[in-house]
């Protein structure tokens, strides 16, 4: 059966077609990669050399995609905005689901969440980048976190997007693999 995935994206809609079957998620997120940063109006790195200086560029770029998914890991273990507002994009979404309820939000509602309630809640927090494949300015990484919140397990597939040198994930899909959540 056909599934179909709709994001907003700046006032937009589009629809990214999962295929048949067991879609592969690699291959929806690459084309969500290719659509979402020209919904965004952003230009990947490619033509940096050729754009105006950035008046945005004293600040610090995250110049791999790799340490992009390196602060996602160190802001949610802290619930440290910072970090999380540095590995974001600011328009990115979040989908996936803790038990039975869909958590399909902005990426601002899930900073806001875990300065809350950040997942190393008892030292046994662990994250592990499993898979990161990179082609050209866009990225997908497969991080598989342990003991979130004490007790609970997921696996995160991000999509990834460079920007003027700054490497942002634009996406991020997860899955909960084990254990029980906190009671809100």
């Amino acid at each position: 059966m056909g599934r179909q995935l709709q994001n907003r994206v700046a006032g937009h809609f589009t629809w990214v077609s999962g295929g048949s079957g067991n879609s592969d998620v690699t291959g929806v997120l690459l084309k969500a990669l290719l659509i979402i940063p020209a919904h965004l109006g952003l230009r990947p790195c490619r033509g940096q050399a050729r754009r105006p200086p950035n008046p945005l560029s004293n600040m610090k770029k995250t110049s791999t995609a790799e340490a992009a998914v390196q602060l996602y890991i160190q802001g949610v273990a802290k619930g440290d905005t910072a970090a999380l507002e540095a590995a974001f994009h600011t328009d990115a979404l979040v989908f996936g689901a803790l038990g039975d309820q869909r958590v399909d939000i902005p990426v601002a509602d899930m900073i806001a969440m875990l300065a809350q309630q950040p997942a190393d809640v008892d030292g046994s927090f662990g994250a592990t980048i499993r898979s990161l494949e990179v082609y050209g300015d866009v990225a997908v990484a497969t991080v598989v976190e342990e003991n979130f919140w004490g007790t609970v397990s997921f696996t995160d597939v991000f999509s990834l997007a460079c920007f003027d040198g700054d490497w942002k994930i634009v996406n991020k899909a997860f899955t909960h693999t084990g254990g029980t959540p906190p009671a809100a």
